[in-house]
């Protein structure tokens, strides 16, 4: 999609596989030398853990301040998800949820104007009891508003009542939500720890923006989990 890390080779840390799951763990040390050093001038580590068993798929994340100075934590996933995902199933049987709350007015480069926009009535379903992931155009950038203590995305088959959710963690505090021009073969529900730009805005305060830092040894973890469901 967009962005470098997807790009470039990772090292693997460490594999294994038993009965139970299977577990990667892969990272990236950003210092002198490395491509991503001039987009982001600081020293740290990224460190991503897979792992796969019978309950679903988990993603665990974690940045570890390398360097000298206090640095920010900027991050985001493009995930994508089919719709549809259940064969003989099409795209107007599936109804998804988001914990979205509000819609951030974007300007001509996609970027923060700080105002909001009001949701329309499908928004308010997506927020609410869910509605058809393609029910127009979506390149939309939203704040997040966990939903019984968590920050989701559920997406349902309603032909056969198989369900898939996406539960982020509350850190990550926006959603980017885009549909491939309401396609009607996947969506991006992308969760964002701050907002776009956000070391850029003077006119919103850094909580409300996601927007926070490390100290030099640091880390900030936080952990993603993708599994299925199924409902009558």
């Amino acid at each position: 999609l967009h962005g470098y890390m997807h790009t470039i080779p990772w090292t693997v840390d460490y594999i294994t596989s038993d009965a139970y799951e299977s577990a990667v763990v892969v990272s990236q040390r950003v210092g002198e030398g490395h491509l991503y050093k001039k987009y982001l001038p600081f020293d740290f580590t990224i460190t991503l853990r897979y792992s796969l068993n019978r309950e679903g798929l988990r993603q665990q994340v974690t940045i570890t301040n390398d360097g000298k100075e206090k640095m920010p934590v900027l991050l985001a996933f493009h995930t994508a998800v089919n719709a549809p995902f259940v064969p003989g199933s099409e795209a107007k049987d599936y109804q998804v949820k988001i914990t979205i709350g509000q819609r951030r007015e974007l300007d001509d480069r996609m970027l923060p104007t700080g105002a909001f926009q009001p949701l329309s009535p499908e928004e308010e379903q997506l927020k609410g009891e869910g509605v058809f992931p393609y029910f127009t155009e979506m390149d939309f950038h939203y704040t997040a508003e966990p939903q019984d203590g968590r920050n989701r995305m559920e997406l349902t088959d309603t032909r056969t009542g198989d369900v898939l959710i996406y539960d982020v963690g509350t850190s990550y505090k926006h959603w980017m939500v885009w549909n491939q021009f309401a396609g009607g073969k996947f969506f991006c529900p992308e969760p964002q720890i701050n907002l776009v730009n956000a070391p850029n805005i003077k006119n919103i305060p850094a909580e409300e923006m996601g927007l926070f830092g490390l100290t030099p040894g640091e880390k900030w973890e936080e952990t993603s989990f993708l599994y299925a469901l199924k409902r009558n």
